[in-house]
């Protein structure tokens, strides 16, 4: 079953409304609210991340350049990086599967 945050919402509202006196559904609903909140913190940081990496990239990126042009040899991809781009790929649907839910 697919869940949404929408949903997460509704029901935690749902689940409070005429149950002040039920803990079981209270805390069902703080928890879903926690929960949230988490997979919230998540995916900014996972964001925060992605940014982080592609600057390292970009400035990895330009020191090659930079040897280029100063010994004039062509620096080939390392599998540095290489790793550098499949962790931002990893990053990147990771963003965009918390973007679609």
């Amino acid at each position: 079953m697919n869940t949404y945050p929408e949903m997460n919402e509704k029901i935690a509202g749902m689940l409070r409304l005429g149950n002040e006196e039920n803990a079981i559904a209270l805390y069902a609903a703080q928890r879903i609210e926690e929960l949230e909140h988490e997979v919230e913190a998540q995916q900014e940081e996972l964001g925060r991340l992605r940014k982080v990496l592609m600057e390292f990239r970009n400035e990895f990126y330009n020191l090659q350049l930079m040897a280029k042009a100063l010994s004039g040899i062509e620096v080939k991809p390392s599998a540095f990086e290489k790793l550098v781009i499949q962790i931002d790929d990893v990053l990147a649907r990771r963003v965009l599967a918390g973007e679609e839910e």
